[in-house]
């Protein structure tokens, strides 16, 4: 019975499969490792279907035929197909079955097409749509009238605009399924109701959509700690607590506070730099201690210093510290720049206010600027 088993999955294709090379060429083997019992328990049909027509491996076909089985390919080749005209390739449409096997009974006409036509008069176009929809294939039995047209006029209503409603939804697809009544509306109350302007909202919806589908406990906490910093809900920086906070656990957190710590800052002087840009907390322990090296050790900057102005640690080392540091050092060493220059201000110009004031117009007199900024020149 094994065996017949064994050949019925080789052997089973028919009009309207997908071409996934070399998947038959496996299935022998993969059975080796799976026990007899376990196999001959799932519907033949399904799991070769899944194979052969859907690209999965024995493993995943046998373990989606637990979720999903049928009898007849007229339903499953529909779905298929309409994914096929959409634009799914078949890693696409592997993922996609093997995530979620269920689509595969979904009708077409009921369920499938008026979601994308929906999406579609958006103004998603065809590869955004297919990007969406396979990093939440789930989306797709969700109910439009439900579930994902009120959630889309809820967000809008705050966003303002197609465009930037179309860029929440491709940062966080899941957002469209999030019960709105029970965790979307309350928590975008919740921060009108403590005096966040829906400009703000919209930026923490484009920015960090995740940020407000936490339970609306754990964002009514977040916000009562921000307050407690003194941190005005009515600025930026209220919203930018709230995705840094909601971006890691406690413990990870206090990890990053261990590392400033370790530069001698004190909690105060955490707090100090978390009230002036919350997001110097979200960046990696690696890079705030590379950062830090870099300023106190390379550039002689106090390290308690840096707590006042912690914008200049979220830059690039390589990309913008290094290279404006370099330009910096060497124009000090031509008696160009005093050497008490602000770092921070150094640091925080734009790329073109930067080169036009310190490369563009040394480069005549000390040609070797340009060298140092595109850090062909050691000068650190």
């Amino acid at each position: 019975m094994f065996r017949s088993l064994c050949n019925k999955l080789v052997l089973h294709t028919h009009t309207t499969c997908i071409s996934f090379s070399n998947r038959n060429l496996t299935t022998t083997y993969l059975i080796r490792s799976i026990s007899t019992s376990d196999t001959i328990n799932h519907n033949t049909f399904t799991v070769s279907y899944l194979i052969n027509s859907c690209g999965l491996s024995l493993q995943d076909a046998i373990f989606a035929s637990k979720k999903v089985q049928f009898e007849n390919p007229k339903n499953p080749d529909s779905v298929l197909t309409f994914l096929r005209n959409h634009g799914f390739d078949n890693t696409q449409i592997s993922k996609f079955i093997n995530n979620h096997p269920p689509l595969l009974l979904a009708k077409v006409d009921k369920t499938l097409k008026p979601k994308f036509d929906f999406f579609k008069t958006m103004g998603f176009s065809n590869p955004d749509l297919v990007k969406v929809l396979s990093s939440d294939p789930v989306i797709l039995l969700y109910s439009l009238e439900k579930r994902i047209i009120p959630s889309c006029v809820l967000l809008k209503s705050i966003v303002q605009t197609d465009a930037k409603l179309i860029s929440l939804i491709k940062r966080s697809a899941k957002i469209l399924r999030c019960n709105q009544q029970k965790t979307l509306a309350p928590n975008i109350a919740l921060l009108q109701n403590h005096g966040v302007p829906d400009s703000h909202i919209a930026m923490l919806l484009v920015t960090n959509p995740r940020s407000i589908l936490q339970t609306f406990s754990c964002l009514n906490q977040k916000v009562e700690e921000l307050k407690k910093m003194e941190i005005d809900p009515k600025e930026s920086k209220f919203v930018r607590g709230i995705s840094t906070l909601a971006s890691m656990s406690k413990s990870t957190f206090q990890e990053k506070c261990d590392v400033y710590r370790s530069w001698g800052w004190s909690d105060d002087e955490i707090h100090v730099a978390f009230k002036k840009e919350p997001k110097c907390l979200e960046i990696s322990p690696r890079k705030i201690m590379r950062n830090m090296e870099f300023f106190v050790n390379k550039m002689g900057v106090v390290s308690k210093s840096i707590a006042k102005h912690p914008l200049i640690l979220m830059f690039s080392l390589e990309k913008r510290i290094f290279p404006r540091c370099s330009v910096i050092q060497l124009l000090i060493s031509k008696g160009m720049v005093k050497k008490d220059y602000n770092f921070n201000t150094l640091l925080t110009i734009s790329d073109e206010d930067f080169l036009k004031k310190f490369v563009t117009n040394f480069e005549d007199k000390f040609p070797e600027v340009v060298n140092a900024y595109q850090g062909k020149l050691n000068v650190l």
